[in-house]
């Protein structure tokens, strides 16, 4: 299949394969690809793998992309390669000239459903304009996770529970400050339409977050933090940081 510059449209029956080759295109960039399924359910049945290949135009520099599945220890992983070449450095090039952002028929129940499905859809749009955001949440979390083990064991090792609480503090104002220059640029943009269009409403956004507040010092988080030890050895998890926010 070629594909135009502009806007491409795919239709058909149900069951033809447009979303198959939606998915297909997605599996050439990072993670899990559209359905975020696991490889297994992608291998067509009685066959040992799935490979996708296309050449990928940027620049006037053609990309050989290859995206395959491979089994390693008894499970399924998904390798990608730029002309043969698997370096992360060639990854990320890719990872870069490659934003995904897709629109599901989930999205519309964006207002009903829980606060980590709006959290997601911002993190999406986050993503494809800045590709090691993923890293940035993946850190965070792995750091709240770590410091709820160390209350939980009643470790008394105090200055690595002030190391923790120190660097979830800076990753979590990084995560707040990104959210809202997104959300600002969402709701600035989806506004220039609304008047465009001549339509009688405006769109706004409000952060619901008993914690945050734009003048939020990291060393004032990190006090908070350290106040909240107590309740936090007890419930588990984290009380406050962006993993609790929501947006109306």
């Amino acid at each position: 299949i070629s594909f135009s510059k502009n806007c491409n449209v795919f239709y058909g029956k149900n069951g033809s394969g447009k979303t198959n080759i939606l998915e297909g295109i997605s599996l050439l960039s990072k993670g899990r690809g559209l359905r975020k399924d696991k490889f297994v359910n992608i291998i067509r049945k009685n066959c040992d793998k799935f490979i996708i290949k296309s050449d990928f135009k940027s620049d006037e520099i053609i990309y050989n992309l290859i995206a395959e599945s491979e089994k390693i220890n008894n499970k399924f992983k998904k390798k990608l390669t730029v002309n043969n070449d698997k370096s992360s450095d060639s990854l990320e090039l890719i990872y870069d000239k490659t934003p995904f952002l897709y629109f599901l028929p989930e999205t519309e129940r964006l207002f009903q459903s829980s606060p980590s499905i709006r959290r997601n859809l911002i993190d999406q749009f986050i993503y494809t304009s800045q590709t090691k955001y993923n890293k940035l949440v993946n850190r965070y979390n792995k750091f709240i996770q770590e410091r709820s083990k160390v209350l939980i064991n009643n470790n008394t090792d105090e200055s690595w529970l002030n190391q923790l609480e120190k660097s979830i503090s800076a990753d979590a104002l990084k995560i707040y400050s990104l959210r809202e220059n997104q959300l600002s640029a969402l709701i600035s943009n989806l506004n220039i339409y609304l008047k465009d269009f001549d339509l009688p409403f405006k769109i706004d956004t409000k952060l619901i977050d008993k914690f945050y507040n734009k003048n939020l010092k990291s060393e004032d988080y990190e006090e908070k933090l350290k106040n909240n030890r107590k309740i936090d050895t007890l419930v588990g998890g984290c009380a406050i940081g962006p993993h609790k926010s929501d947006y109306m």
